[in-house]
């Protein structure tokens, strides 16, 4: 296996905007760039020179007023006069930094695993520097929160943690109050469930707000109060069905509202999302896979002080069936600022084509608070090509898939129009290599390219008669992405 690469951003102001400023903010960022060394991480290094560069040629141009036998220094060369002693300056806080003892840990997973965290955990306007660290004993993980004074950064607060690593990371606001809280979970073992801890920064300490075990949480806004809850996810105890429990900031403190059924185990869970599933309606989404392979996603709301699985709710007009699907998550994909669910709707197949057998377009709907939908897309998704097509809703009573050959061995999708027990060829999709386009017969037009992939079209007699064109078909044309961080296909 090839050894991990970090790559460290220093931003505009990190480094300071004076020279002891920027040794003192060296030797900060060098010692977590040397634990991360000691662990054996390759580091990358980049860093903002702004103030720097600012100050280089400031300095510069009043030299050269008050000699003028000596030329104005461009902004070309300060910047590169800044990246010397920058990384000069770094260079040797790195290496004096290297004996320490303490191993950074940033979290292993959600959107903050950076080296040193900048947030502003006590309101004052200005942010902290929040590192994580592990050392040997019961208690080896380390939260160590660095404040700035004047010109340099000193120790405010820390607090100790039993676990074997930092899991996930965030910071969100619970209160009125300004400045964020700062929620943290750990991995206790290698087995679920871990232990989540909420802290608030107020007079130098880190102080505790609660403590719960958990398999997955999230933070949300789910009442439009500006304030975020917590939905936390663990194991139903004698239950098959995990548990869904919500805490909210009420009478100054975080507390736990009702506690509601998942459709399935936790540890089904595959992925989790937040977003409006309506209008004003913010709600978790929480895909998990049934044991046939299918996709169950409940969806909770905190409505009116109440907290639901609308999945599993007899007030509204939903069941877990209803919310099924076999390949494909939720969310938004057509980037209206709601999350859309997906259902399968079986096309037509043709008894002497095997190929058309068990073929499906995906439609897509917003669920409402009473279980209503407003339909919005019609998709076919070809999850092995990486692309999905929009279908106009004229199309769908009509539409057969079937899949042939069309240069070689590579095959096309080709979407056949029946009507009055008749079928014909509608258009054809294929995607092969830059090199192999000369090899295909006439009538075939480039929608896009993807790297060396070219994705071509052909349409039929009956798509002219339609009125479709290929530069239809192009915006129709879309490409799978997926989630960077969990390798998950998504819709947007």
């Amino acid at each position: 296996m090839s050894e991990k690469t970090v790559v460290v951003a220093l931003g505009h102001r990190a480094l300071g905007t004076t020279l002891p400023e920027q040794k003192t903010a060296t030797k900060l960022a060098a010692k977590v760039i040397a634990d991360l060394v000691e662990e054996g991480t390759r580091v990358v290094i980049s860093h903002s020179n702004g103030p720097q560069v600012g100050m280089i040629h400031t300095a510069m141009n009043e030299f050269g007023k008050a000699h003028p036998d000596y030329t104005f220094a461009p902004m070309s060369v300060c910047s590169a006069m800044s990246q010397g002693y920058i990384g000069y300056d770094l260079q040797n806080a790195i290496e004096l930094a290297l004996p320490d003892g303490a191993v950074y840990a940033p979290p292993v997973s959600g959107d903050n695993q950076q080296v040193v965290q900048m947030v502003d955990l006590d309101g004052d306007g200005e942010d902290e520097a929040v590192v994580y660290c592990k050392t040997t004993g019961e208690l080896p993980l380390g939260i160590y929160v660095f404040d700035r004074q004047n010109e340099a950064f000193t120790l405010a607060a820390s607090v100790q943690g039993a676990g074997s690593a930092f899991h996930h990371v965030s910071y969100v606001s619970f209160d009125d109050q300004p400045g964020y809280e700062l929620v943290v979970g750990r991995q206790i073992s290698d087995q679920v469930p871990q232990l989540m801890n909420v802290y608030s920064l107020r007079g130098g300490t880190l102080t505790e707000l609660m403590s719960t075990e958990y398999a997955e949480f999230v933070t949300a806004d789910l009442d439009a109060d500006s304030r975020q809850e917590i939905v936390v996810l663990h194991s139903g105890g004698d239950s098959q069905n995990g548990i869904a429990e919500l805490y909210c900031w009420a009478d100054g403190q975080l507390k736990r509202e009702r506690e509601v059924s998942m459709s399935v185990a936790v540890s089904s869970v595959k992925r989790i999302l937040t977003g409006y599933m309506c209008r004003n309606v913010a709600a978790v989404f929480v895909a998990s896979e049934y044991s046939d392979g299918s996709l169950i996603t409940d969806i909770f709301v905190f409505r009116d002080g109440v907290f639901t699985n609308l999945s599993r709710s007899e007030d509204a007009n939903t069941d877990v069936q209803t919310l099924r699907d076999y390949y494909i998550y939720g969310g938004d994909i057509d980037k209206d600022g709601l999350i859309e669910l997906p259902m399968l709707c079986p096309m037509p197949s043709l008894d002497y084509d095997a190929s058309s057998q068990d073929q499906y377009l995906v439609s897509w709907y917003n669920l409402h608070l009473d279980g209503s939908r407003d339909e919005k897309l019609l998709t076919f998704h070809c999850h092995t090509g990486g692309w999905y097509l929009q279908i106009p809703t004229l199309w769908q009573e009509h539409l057969v898939l079937t899949r042939s050959a069309v240069a070689g061995s590579t095959l096309g999708y080709r979407f056949l129009w029946e009507a009055g027990g008749s079928t014909e060829e509608l258009l054809t999709i294929a995607a092969l290599s830059a090199s192999d386009l000369s090899a295909l017969g006439d009538g075939w037009q480039v929608l896009t390219q993807k790297g060396e992939t070219v994705y071509v079209c052909r349409l039929a007699r009956r798509a002219v008669a339609l009125g479709i064109t290929a530069d239809a078909i192009r915006t129709q044309f879309h490409f799978i992405q997926n989630d960077w961080k969990t390798g998950d296909v998504t819709t947007s």
